[in-house]
């Protein structure tokens, strides 16, 4: 008898297994501690500087959320931008800052620009009229002393200048720019301004006398 052949049963075969393409984010190599940091920094009004001053040993030290701004600059300004502010950085002061997008900023933003402004530009008149460098008022070896604390306390119309921008002291005023980063305490009256704060100094100087 003569066998029939039967076709065979057709065979499913299975498609070819693909690997799933995996994206690193930049959220996943920045620590949410540093960039809850430095937002907070930011919202607070402060500048991010390149460098800190370290009190107890009286140096410079490299300031560690500086370099994750700048080693992931791409990321915050788009992150930023999403909130409503963008990333600037200064290059020749050394230190990134926040502003709003809306064309019209905050008044609390305006008022501490304000302040900021009066308070350096009251130091740098003080500091160049006693026959000082200016230069010097951002150097940590000399910058303000007690003599000079006790001088700009003497000044009734500098005095009445910071009251006239909300600032009942030169105590307050120092601290303000200080908490901003825009100056440094070295000692219990002594004060020198950072890099940010020299940046910023210059061209107010430049705008007045131009």
């Amino acid at each position: 008898m003569e066998t029939q052949a039967t076709a065979p049963d057709s065979v499913s075969v299975a498609p070819p297994a693909v690997t799933p393409v995996v994206t690193v984010s930049p959220f996943d190599s920045i620590s949410a501690q540093h960039s809850t940091l430095i937002y907070r920094q930011f919202v607070q009004g402060k500048v991010m500087t390149k460098l800190l001053y370290n009190d107890i040993k009286a140096v410079m030290i490299e300031n560690p959320l500086f370099t994750v701004l700048f080693n992931n600059q791409a990321h915050f300004e788009h992150l930023y931008r999403h909130l409503g502010y963008e990333l600037c950085f200064h290059q020749k002061g050394d230190f990134y800052y926040v502003r709003e997008l809306r064309e019209d900023s905050s008044e609390e933003a305006d008022d501490n620009a304000l302040k900021v402004q009066t308070t350096l530009l009251l130091l740098g008149r003080y500091y160049t009229g006693s026959g000082r460098d200016l230069n010097h008022l951002c150097d940590p070896l000399f910058g303000l002393n007690d003599a000079d604390h006790k001088a700009l306390n003497e000044n009734e119309e500098f005095k009445a200048i910071l009251k006239a921008v909300r600032l009942d002291n030169w105590d307050k005023a120092l601290d303000f720019i200080t908490v901003r980063n825009f100056a440094f305490k070295s000692g219990e009256h002594c004060y020198f301004l950072s890099q940010a704060g020299k940046a910023f100094l210059f061209r107010l100087v430049e705008e007045y006398e131009g």
